[in-house]
């Protein structure tokens, strides 16, 4: 607790074991002068709480003020996220373009030389045949 808060409450309890008076109009201006004493022994206290308090209202305000900042931040980096991922995909479009046909031209050029190999070898298996057959009917006669 504060020195003031401490001085208030000290200043309080003095006040408090002060003898009472016989009851008089002087009675009366005591218990006068004992509340304005205590009021005054209690403004200090009543300072320092407000303080703590707005001390406390500030930070949470700065908090809520953190938290409403950072969901910016946080929104403005998704933004910024998905622009440069539609960046990028505009970018490398060409490139997967070229690249998806690059494939699909040797893909091609393999299918068609496959083809033309399996051509090849049926030719050549029919050319054995032939020569196995003329090998066959020479050696017989």
């Amino acid at each position: 607790m504060s020195e003031a808060a401490l001085k208030a409450l000290t200043d309080y309890e003095k006040l408090s074991k002060l003898k009472k008076p016989a009851k008089t109009s002087a009675s009366s201006a005591m218990n006068l002068s004992k509340g304005v004493a205590t009021a005054a022994a209690f403004g200090p206290l009543v300072v320092e709480i407000s303080s703590i308090a707005e001390q406390f209202f500030r930070s949470r305000a700065s908090a809520e003020e953190r938290d409403r900042q950072r969901r910016a931040m946080e929104a403005k980096l998704d933004r910024i996220g998905d622009r440069a991922a539609t960046m990028a995909l505009t970018e490398f479009e060409p490139l997967l373009d070229a690249a998806r046909q690059a494939i699909i031209d040797a893909t091609a050029e393999r299918v068609d030389l496959r083809e033309g190999l399996n051509k090849l070898v049926a030719e050549l298996q029919a050319l054995i045949r032939s020569g196995e057959a003329l090998l066959g009917m020479s050696g017989a006669g």
